[in-house]
């Protein structure tokens, strides 16, 4: 019986976990942004085809996490599918 958690452990680790969650879609959020700088003009629609993605990155700040990961996988996408002996294996 002494293996039970208190309501301290389950708080701490509801934490923990949140902290985690925090620090993951941070990360995403940076990566997308980074590639849509450094490959501002794939289109990646939401009205931003054709301009690219540029002005598109200056409104991303209300986007959810899974908008993000889109955005990130449009983006490997295009370079995958224009260079597809250089990007073949690079995301996988």
């Amino acid at each position: 019986m002494g293996n039970r958690k208190s309501a301290k452990d389950w708080r701490d680790a509801h934490k923990n976990a949140k902290t985690k969650l925090l620090k993951i879609e941070n990360q995403i959020k940076t990566r997308a942004e980074e590639l849509c700088k450094t490959n501002s003009s794939v289109p990646i629609g939401w009205g931003a085809t054709g301009r690219g993605l540029e002005k598109m990155r200056l409104t991303m700040g209300g986007l959810s996490t899974n908008n993000y990961i889109k955005i990130i996988e449009t983006i490997e996408k295009h370079l995958a599918d224009k260079h597809p002996h250089q990007q073949g294996n690079l995301f996988n």
